[in-house]
C-alpha cells in the first residue's frame, strides 16, 4: 500500500468527534488522520471555523455544549467547569 493510500485509509471524519460535538483542537484532528492540507482549505473556505486554538467543522452558530468546549480548549489542559455549569 503506497503511503499516499494509507493516509487516506486512516483519514477518518470530524464526525468522529461527536463526543466533542465536533469540536477539537488541529492535534485532535490529525490524530484522525486529518492535516492541515484538508484542515486549511476547510478554514479558507469559510466551511469549518477556527475559534481560538479550537476548530469547529462547520460554519454556523455555536451551540451551548460548542460554546463551552472552545471554552475548555482555550483555557488550556487545566481548565474546569464550576458552579452552576458543571452541576448540568
Amino acid at each position: 500500500m503506497s503511503s499516499a493510500s494509507a493516509r487516506s485509509a486512516r483519514r477518518r471524519s470530524p464526525a468522529d468527534l461527536d463526543h466533542l460535538d465536533g469540536v477539537a483542537s488541529r492535534a485532535d484532528l490529525a490524530a484522525l488522520g486529518i492535516d492541515a492540507d484538508l484542515i486549511d482549505p476547510q478554514l479558507a473556505a469559510d466551511r469549518w471555523q477556527r475559534v481560538g486554538s479550537a476548530i469547529v467543522p462547520h460554519n454556523g452558530p455555536l451551540s451551548r455544549r460548542q460554546r463551552e468546549l472552545v471554552a475548555l480548549f482555550n483555557c488550556g489542559p487545566r481548565s474546569v467547569f464550576t458552579s452552576f455549569t458543571a452541576a448540568e
